[in-house]
């Protein structure tokens, strides 16, 4: 009888640590999530990657031609939505978008790297006090 209770304890014990693993490990998920929601909502290099990939598949893949067969082949085939092909007007308003983005990313780099020389010329340092992305430490 005390075997079955320590063989108890320990299964219980076991299976408590494999739930403290998985704890942690779904913390550490939330936490990464949250992190990369955060670079998403602060930085302009993960809406960018967003808008490049998006360019990249719809020209490698013919999306009207594909939406065409899928709805010409039978009529047993799976209904297709059009609203999820995406149209000409929408590639070229992606990509202006992207390319917007990448020239306001630049000039604001070029305006930064400026603001920061001017500051070690004149000794100013106030402007990385208020922005705290642009801190070193």
């Amino acid at each position: 009888m005390s075997s079955q209770i320590e063989t108890d304890l320990t299964e219980c014990f076991n299976q408590m640590m494999m739930l403290e693993k998985k704890i942690d490990q779904l913390q550490k998920d939330k936490n990464d999530k949250k992190i990369k929601e955060l670079e998403k909502q602060q930085h302009v290099g993960p809406n960018l990657k967003v808008l490049s990939n998006w360019l990249n598949k719809s020209e490698s893949v013919d999306c009207v031609a594909l939406f065409q067969k899928t709805v010409h082949t039978s009529e047993s085939s799976e209904k297709v939505n059009s609203s999820q092909v995406p149209t000409e007007f929408m590639k070229e308003y992606i990509q202006a978008t992207h390319n917007l983005f990448n020239i306001q990313q630049n000039r604001i780099d070029i305006l930064v790297e400026k603001i920061e020389s001017m500051e070690r010329i004149n000794g100013y340092s106030d402007y990385l006090m208020e922005d705290p992305r642009r801190r070193t430490d």
